[in-house]
């Protein structure tokens, strides 16, 4: 993960745009804190996942559906939810 990243800014925007999704799990999407679901993706490495929420991915809308988030704010709440699924 980026040095760069603010883990309040990312809880923040969590908990505004991503948890719509990930707190239920919807269209499986994995849960925050769920170590066993996030562990193929967090594989994959901080970059694909960025870019995945950037510009969407299968079901995952781009930018968690709100489009006018900040490339900086998602890459925040990727990190925070990163930092919560390790």
């Amino acid at each position: 993960m980026p040095a760069n990243i603010d883990l309040a800014k990312g809880r923040q925007v969590y908990n505004t745009v991503c948890v719509i999704c990930h707190q239920q799990g919807v269209a499986g999407a994995p849960k925050l804190g769920d170590k066993a679901g996030w562990a193929p993706r967090l594989a994959q490495g901080f970059p694909v996942l960025l870019e995945h929420a950037i510009k969407g991915y299968r079901l995952m809308p781009a930018r968690g559906g709100n489009g006018q988030l900040a490339d900086e704010d998602v890459a925040n709440a990727l990190g925070y939810i990163v930092s919560e699924s390790q």
